[in-house]
């Protein structure tokens, strides 16, 4: 059976406004978002007194409003703004972070310590509430205690 071309194009202009809406509403996208995890430094320890643990920055490549959402699987985050402000894990609302398994409380034993520790950050869309991109990372412990940014993660 032949379809008339009025018909094709009624039906191509169909599923072209379609595609438009599915784009325009977020349903499916033309370029998709990301976020990646920035390292401050790639090494840390309890022995280095200068440095409060290894900084981690988010960065979007999307647009509109996002804020961040950290994890770690084990230890927490602290926010230096220049005060070192304890923020745990997750850590919520800022793009920079500072990880580390010291506390005010204590400071366990490396015996204690896990051999990798997992950070995640969520970029969060601010008026839907919905994840938009997520990335990960693996810090791997040293003998001594320290921790360094796996080359695998």
């Amino acid at each position: 059976m032949l379809i008339s071309t009025g018909k094709r194009l009624a039906v191509f202009l169909a599923v072209a406004l379609l595609a438009a809406v599915l784009v325009a509403a977020g349903c499916l996208s033309a370029e998709s978002s990301r976020v990646i995890i920035v390292p401050e430094n790639s090494y840390w320890s309890p022995a280095m007194s200068s440095v409060i643990g290894i900084g981690l920055s988010a960065d979007y490549s999307g647009s509109g409003n996002v804020t961040y959402k950290w994890t770690a699987d084990y230890g927490d985050f602290l926010l230096w703004t220049p005060e070192i402000v304890p923020c745990g894990s997750p850590c919520t609302g800022t793009d920079t972070v500072w990880w580390t398994y010291i506390t005010e409380d204590s400071i366990p034993s490396v015996s204690d310590l896990p051999g990798e520790v997992r950070i995640t950050v969520d970029a969060i869309d601010q008026g839907t509430g919905d994840t938009l991109a997520e990335s990960s990372l693996i810090l791997e412990r040293d003998e001594n205690g320290g921790y360094s940014i796996s080359l695998d993660g």
